[in-house]
């Protein structure tokens, strides 16, 4: 079983330069870097990387609708999505990744444990149904923790209400989720070309727990793992008033998409936060 890892792209010359190194390290042999619209020379400098097919956009689609640029190109039987700022943790994560879908030839879509810039496991890596209830209690638990994180009763408390519900408070460890983050994002080609890739209406954020719930209708089932590892370095792209706007758009299509509900039920619960 084989592995296409195919790195997304926007203005991230520099992080090219760390990643592909280590992409190759650790044994991935068929890499695809998806530019979406670069302006920063990224595409030229790709041009002198001989082991990399570059696909290069004309139109900036955001990340959705770049990773569906693969669609219409040749893959192995495993596509291995990565932001530009991910750093690979590990050794040899090419033959970890095909053997954990040997391992559970049912999950269509793994992902593995990601750490954050200070080194903790990081939030929304994996999670449950990504209901307006959970989500609404995550964001409750979420806040209640950042005020008292060093108070042991209080995140004993925290700990206790989430499982089963907010996964950032729950034991670190192998198991089926209902979703896994897009950043490092491990599919089977044959179900991505299947449910026609990811939603490109999801501007930014919450594509990967869309195509996962796709997946899970279809039959199919999600990992998350702790076989490989990767750390989230978080450059950013865009300005924070950007993101938020994105993160407001997204989080609406998917409850309107999933759970019918409307702009008039959605836009209060966004806006208490």
């Amino acid at each position: 079983m084989s592995v296409t890892v195919a790195i997304l792209n926007f203005n991230g010359k520099d992080q090219l330069r760390r990643l592909l190194p280590q992409v190759r390290a650790h044994g991935f042999r068929h890499i695809v870097v998806l530019d979406d619209a670069s302006t920063d020379g990224s595409v030229g400098w790709l041009a002198t990387q001989s082991d990399v097919i570059t696909i290069a956009g004309e139109k900036n689609l955001g990340p959705p609708g770049n990773r569906n640029r693969l669609l219409h190109a040749p893959t192995e039987d495993i596509i291995l999505f990565l932001d530009n700022d991910i750093e690979l943790l590990g050794s040899d994560n090419a033959t970890a990744v095909a053997a954990e879908f040997k391992r559970y030839p049912e999950a269509a879509v793994i992902g593995p444990l990601i750490y954050s810039t200070s080194d903790e496991p990081m939030w929304y890596n994996w999670g449950h149904d990504f209901r307006p209830y959970r989500w609404g209690l995550a964001e409750a638990l979420n806040r209640m923790a950042i005020a008292h994180w060093g108070d042991p009763a209080v995140m004993a408390t925290i700990r206790e209400i989430a499982q089963g519900a907010v996964s950032n408070f729950e034991p670190v460890k192998d198991r089926e989720a209902d979703w896994v983050v897009e950043m490092f994002f491990a599919v089977r080609a044959d179900v991505f070309s299947e449910l026609n890739g990811f939603d490109p209406k999801f501007r930014m954020f919450h594509g990967g727990p869309d195509f996962c719930l796709r997946a899970r209708n279809a039959g199919h089932k999600v990992r998350f793992t702790t076989s490989f590892a990767a750390k989230h370095l978080d450059q950013r792209t865009g300005t924070t008033d950007a993101r938020m706007r994105d993160n407001f758009a997204s989080t609406s299509y998917y409850f309107q998409k999933h759970f019918g509900l409307s702009q008039d039920v959605i836009i209060p619960l966004i806006l208490a936060r």
